[in-house]
């Protein structure tokens, strides 16, 4: 394989898993901090009552939230470990 075919075939496969998991990452990280910033700010504002309800699920969405993140930044490593041929990207998410 010739170095052209083998740079498009790298990127195509990286730019694949960036779609497909890195993007997820993204998203799920955001959300927890408009979460966050949300649920501030409406208590700041006195707009919604403290209730234990209230806080058993932002806490259970908060949780739901950071754990989905990591388990798609985790796949993210993986396959592009696997692309690469490396053992480890430099980061630790374990």
């Amino acid at each position: 394989m010739n170095s052209a075919c083998s740079t498009s075939f790298y990127y195509c496969r990286t730019t694949s898993v960036n779609e497909n998991h890195y993007r997820y990452y993204q998203y799920y990280a955001n959300s927890q901090v408009a979460v966050l910033v949300w649920v501030v700010l409406m208590l700041s504002a006195d707009a919604i009552e403290h209730s234990k309800v209230l806080w058993f699920s932002f806490g259970a969405l908060q949780l739901l939230l950071f754990f989905a993140s990591h388990d798609a930044l985790k796949k993210n490593d993986e396959k592009l470990c696997k692309i690469l041929g490396t053992t480890n990207l430099g980061a630790k998410h374990d």
